[in-house]
């Protein structure tokens, strides 16, 4: 569970619910055994909508309502709150496996390879501050 907060902590939570599960980033959206997985207490996300683009394609979406996953889907959300760019399964698998998820998940971050949008004013402010004070954890 350490491995599944720190990275929801990072805003990459549903990758390392697929990685659990032995489940490709690509075929995520297929996967209904996360709907419904409570997001941790701690985690500083309750009602979002991400759009997933593994190598530039989309993978679909994932919606969180009330710190729960109430959907997911193959498509892409017309009205996403953060949009996640991944350069291959490599990269979470990188993460997940480092003793240091954070400070890997900033490697990542820094090389190009992970990109995190948030979509609006208050959303990248909020991003900017998970991205700062996660340098700490």
């Amino acid at each position: 569970m350490r491995r599944v907060g720190v990275l929801l902590l990072v805003s990459v939570f549903f990758m390392s619910f697929a990685f659990a599960e032995d489940i490709k980033i690509a075929d995520l959206c297929k996967e209904e055994s996360v709907v419904g997985v409570k997001v941790p207490s701690g985690v500083p996300f309750s009602n979002e909508v991400f759009n997933v683009y593994l190598a530039g394609e989309s993978v679909g979406s994932i919606i969180l309502t009330q710190k729960k996953i109430a959907s997911v889907s193959c498509d892409e959300h017309d009205k996403p709150t953060y949009n996640i760019m991944i350069e291959s399964e490599d990269v979470v698998k990188t993460i997940i496996a480092s003793e240091d998820m954070i400070d890997e998940y900033h490697k990542q971050r820094k090389s190009g390879a992970l990109e995190i949008d948030a979509v609006g004013f208050f959303r990248t402010i909020k991003l900017g501050f998970i991205n700062f004070f996660s340098k700490f954890f």
